[in-house]
């Protein structure tokens, strides 16, 4: 088949439709399953908020974790999202985050 040159079309109905082309590539790309920005400060957001309970004394730290933790933790999240097109975390490790710091009881 052969192109068509644009100069040429004055209107949308001299455009031939693009039929017998195949895809420059057969690799599929998936869709990259990793949480977004607005996820990742809210379990920043919400990792501060634990921290502060704690020094408030309205909350206890789980067993081995002490405010300071929870605050390293919501660093590491806000460095993620300040590079974000260079670093990520998957679903799982965001799962594993929330698990270990009690995150989904707030």
């Amino acid at each position: 088949m052969i192109l068509q040159e644009i100069q040429d079309i004055t209107s949308l109905e001299d455009i031939k439709p693009l039929r017998g082309y195949k895809p420059l590539t057969t690799i599929k790309v998936s869709t990259l399953n990793i949480p977004s920005t607005p996820e990742l400060l809210l379990l920043s957001a919400n990792l501060n908020y634990q921290a502060k309970r704690i020094l408030d004394n309205e909350v206890k730290c789980k067993s081995g974790l002490c405010a300071d933790s929870y605050i390293y933790q919501s660093i590491a999240v806000m460095r993620i999202t300040e590079d974000y097109a260079n670093k990520y975390i998957s679903y799982k490790e965001l799962r594993e985050i929330k698990k270990q710091f009690g995150i989904n009881t707030l």
